[in-house]
């Protein structure tokens, strides 16, 4: 046999793990896409990386397939699309690493690659608030909800800075209202979660409050930074907060489902950071953020009702760095891995014979 034999693995591979989510997956494709049923993958090179960045690709795209509803529609604003998009991803990850947790496993590697790679990085200093936001959100939850430690380091740097922009309350009621995401059952509930904050923000933006005595910012970094707990359910870790924040309610208690949420493959929103505790900027430089919490010069300087009015009115610029979508980024990955190689994948086939002899 060939040596070409062995790169046959990948595809027989890749073709097995999507009959156990119940997708198609077709190789030799012109690039990694997704039709809603089925997952397309190109030609892609015989290593380790390669089958990492595959098999995660089809764990995510293939939650997407079987758990998200893709007939809801998305939130009118920019900042409201990006929210459904990033609490949406989680909660399909969450939901397919129950059901299978090899899947888990394979998600918990992409996401450790995509840190030691560099392909993991967080916004500049004194990017858009908006911006801080999302990515703070995208890594603790990552890091906490979906267990990959390896973004840990990045969320804490995200979580210093966005404490340092908005007022403790809405910190708090952020982080309750996020980590409340294990509690959304479908699609529609994660969007009602996504009204849920923006309302917060905008109640915060008018409500300007003085600092409590105890700073639940000088506390540890857990997650739930603003003091809400974490309790184990037959739903796994994560029941509503003591904060009140039901994502199912609607603000005079009657339950109240939008049917309105996670729109997909909308372009430049990509999940993305780096890791280390100092960040590296995603301009290559080597300015730092400080742990600590102080930040760079940043929307913060204009205080922070006026921080919040900047988060809330954020344009599709504004969010423009790659953040949200992980099947977007690990699209783009695969396309590029792709056409790094000359030597596509194949099932395996025997040696000709020698001299153009037939038998």
């Amino acid at each position: 046999m060939q040596d070409k034999s062995l790169l046959g693995a990948l595809p027989i591979l890749a073709k097995f793990l999507g009959r156990k989510l119940g997708v198609n997956v077709v190789f030799g494709a012109t690039q990694a896409k997704t039709d809603g049923r089925t997952i397309f993958l190109p030609d892609l090179p015989n290593d380790d990386i390669a089958r990492v960045l595959a098999n995660g690709y089809i764990d995510h795209e293939g939650a997407h397939i079987r758990y998200t509803d893709f007939a809801v529609p998305q939130l009118p604003t920019p900042l409201g699309y990006s929210l459904q998009n990033l609490l949406e991803d989680v909660r399909i990850e969450r939901a397919l690493g129950q059901a299978l947790p090899g899947c888990q496993k394979n998600l918990a590697q992409l996401n450790g690659y995509l840190v030691d790679a560099g392909e993991l990085r967080l916004p500049l200093i004194d990017a858009p608030a908006a911006q801080w936001v999302l990515a703070y959100l995208s890594k603790r939850l990552s890091a906490d909800v979906l267990q990959y430690t390896a973004v840990s380091p990045l969320a804490n740097v995200a979580e210093a800075q966005v404490r340092s922009l908005l007022p403790v309350g809405a910190m708090v009621k952020l982080n309750a209202l996020a980590f409340s995401v294990t509690q959304a059952r479908n699609t529609q509930e994660v969007t009602t979660l996504c009204q849920r904050i923006l309302h917060m923000l905008e109640e915060e933006a008018l409500s300007p409050e003085s600092p409590p005595d105890d700073d639940p910012g000088d506390g540890p970094s857990s997650g739930m930074s603003g003091g809400a707990s974490l309790e184990n359910d037959n739903n796994g870790p994560g029941k509503d907060s003591d904060q009140g924040y039901d994502p199912a309610a609607s603000d005079d208690g009657s339950e109240q489902l939008a049917h309105t949420p996670a729109a997909r493959n909308q372009p430049g929103q990509n999940s993305a950071g780096s890791a280390c505790a100092n960040a590296s900027l995603a301009d290559g430089s080597n300015q730092s953020l400080d742990p600590s919490g102080a930040a760079g010069s940043g929307a913060g300087d204009a205080g922070t009702e006026n921080v919040l009015r900047q988060i809330l009115a954020a344009s599709a610029e504004d969010l423009a760095f790659p953040l949200i979508d992980r099947g977007q980024h690990l699209q783009s990955l695969l396309d590029k891995t792709s056409r790094a190689t000359r030597k596509p994948l194949v099932i395996a086939e025997p040696d000709p014979v020698p001299g153009g002899q037939a038998n």
